[in-house]
């Protein structure tokens, strides 16, 4: 067996997320990407993505890899898959990898970004990229609020039911709000890893926060609560981006580009 990895990007309007589901009748990025696979090669495989990113939700660089059965040098990876392919989703690269190699339980982090249209006019022709709020969000504020996110915690309060995981503990390197344009607000955060939909949990808990007029610190006591009914609602996922999944460089330069 032969183990493939891909460097995809996409746009989730119009899919159910990034993970199979047998009931939904919307398709999904895995199902369609596995689908390019099996018409390129003729064998039915098994992908596994870096992050499960949810329905809505876009990507910039997810990592994605695969067995099969085959020589990897036999296909041009890259074009004969875009081929196949929607447009909304493209493959940037493909690799031969390592059998060590794990997309998801080798990647040791990840940065994600959020996008705020922050106006008192609905964004026109970003409406599937953004989140609209009408009122004027503080920037400085919000980098207050989210200071207190930093570090290594228990990031049970913003986690959503839906997937077991061992551990909810997880270390943040940045958590940032940066004001691009006079109606764009961007959040970075990047990390070592996330809960189910932490990142759009804590972006809804910033917004909530700011326009009840809580102080800074109340995120802080939401984030020590432990519970998931103290934060605040779950940001739409049209905002979100999954922006670089990243592997240690002595796994990463095993990865032989094809």
């Amino acid at each position: 067996m032969t183990r493939i990895r891909l460097d995809i990007r996409y746009d989730g309007t119009g899919y159910s997320g990034w993970q199979k589901q047998t009931k939904s009748k919307t398709p999904t990025i895995q199902g369609t990407l596995e689908a390019a696979i099996r018409e390129l090669t003729h064998q039915t495989i098994t992908s596994v993505g870096a992050s499960r990113t949810d329905a809505g939700t876009h990507a910039r660089h997810q990592v994605v890899h695969f067995d099969f059965a085959g020589e990897a040098q036999r296909y041009p990876w890259v074009k004969a898959l875009n081929a196949r392919l929607p447009d909304k989703i493209q493959v940037v690269d493909a690799f031969e990898a390592p059998e060590e190699f794990h997309a998801l339980l080798s990647a040791e982090h990840k940065h994600y970004c959020y996008y705020i249209h922050n106006h008192p006019l609905p964004p026109v022709f970003r409406r599937h990229f953004c989140w609209w709020q009408r009122l004027p969000l503080d920037e400085g504020w919000l980098n207050d609020t989210c200071s207190h996110l930093l570090g290594t915690h228990d990031f049970s309060s913003f986690q959503n039911v839906g997937t077991d995981v061992p551990s909810s503990i997880r270390s943040l390197s940045r958590a940032e709000w940066i004001r691009t344009s006079s109606c764009t607000l961007e959040f970075h955060i990047e990390g070592n890893g996330f809960l189910k939909q932490m990142v759009r949990n804590i972006v809804g808990t910033c917004v909530n926060n700011a326009l009840t007029g809580a102080a800074p610190s109340k995120m802080l006591k939401v984030l020590q609560g432990g519970q998931r009914k103290l934060a605040g609602p779950t940001a739409p996922a049209t905002g979100l981006f999954l922006n670089s999944v990243s592997y240690a460089l002595k796994l990463d330069n095993k990865c032989r580009k094809l």
